[in-house]
């Protein structure tokens, strides 16, 4: 029996949300240690580069985590990994944010501490408000 959430592609050549889950947050983890290599050598505007990259691409996985909830059964081990996973994800980004903020020119501070603030937001925001778009 196939399962709705598992598989690698869809009829329509798009990803399943599962994989595309697993794939954004394999980024996220990727683009925060590039974030952190570049705090390491105090290179800001690469630091604000993957920054910002890592919450684009964790809000993207927020959105196919929503998907996840939503096709399948919300307790089931799976999503809740996945919900973990996102929630860890997003916190490591907060916190090198916050990281950026404090350390960086005053230049980039307020747009990082902006990125912080939406990406706090998203972290907070309760899936039910998530609509997938058809």
């Amino acid at each position: 029996m196939n399962d709705r959430n598992s598989g690698s592609a869809s009829t329509n050549g798009a990803a399943e949300p599962n994989v595309a889950f697993r794939q954004a947050m394999a980024a996220v983890e990727t683009y925060c240690a590039e974030f952190r290599t570049a705090l390491a050598v105090n290179d800001f505007d690469r630091a604000e580069d993957a920054g910002q990259r890592a919450v684009d691409i964790w809000l993207a996985g927020r959105l196919v985590c929503g998907r996840l909830l939503t096709r399948g059964n919300p307790t089931s081990p799976y999503n809740e990994a996945a919900l973990k996973l996102l929630h860890l994800n997003g916190a490591e980004v907060m916190a090198l944010l916050k990281r950026l903020v404090a350390e960086a020119p005053p230049d980039l501070r307020k747009p990082m501490e902006d990125l912080r603030r939406t990406l706090g937001a998203a972290i907070v925001e309760p899936f039910h408000v998530v609509r997938e778009r058809r």
